[in-house]
């Protein structure tokens, strides 16, 4: 995924919190869209070989099998690489997130006090 402008100025701002939610945001709009773009290469697909096979038995050669096996296998291609990038992106911004929840609390001290009599 590009950085975009607005991303690199929130970095230069050093406004880190607002970058990784921002962007885990984008991430999941990202996700979702490509999911239903696999979704319809897989109906669309399923729907032309059924097509094929039911109605269209005399007039189908390999191209017109491979074509729809074609689709169904972009629909599974788009499911993988989105669902990796989309786990990718979430885990970094998590851990950023993790990060600078941790930076925010205050230290204890665990050494104990001496007490003189």
């Amino acid at each position: 995924m590009e950085l975009l402008y607005r991303d690199k100025k929130l970095l230069k701002e050093e406004r880190f919190r607002e970058f990784a939610t921002e962007l885990l945001q984008r991430a999941k709009k990202t996700y979702w869209g490509s999911m239903a773009f696999g979704m319809m290469f897989f109906m669309l697909g399923s729907m032309y070989l059924i097509n094929l096979y039911l109605f269209n038995t005399s007039s189908f050669g390999s191209f017109d099998v491979h074509l729809g096996y074609a689709y169904i296998l972009l629909s599974f291609t788009s499911a993988i690489f989105s669902t990796k990038e989309y786990y990718g992106i979430r885990g970094s911004m998590t851990m950023l997130l993790k990060l600078l929840e941790a930076d925010e609390e205050p230290e204890t001290d665990f050494t104990p006090k001496l007490e003189t009599t």
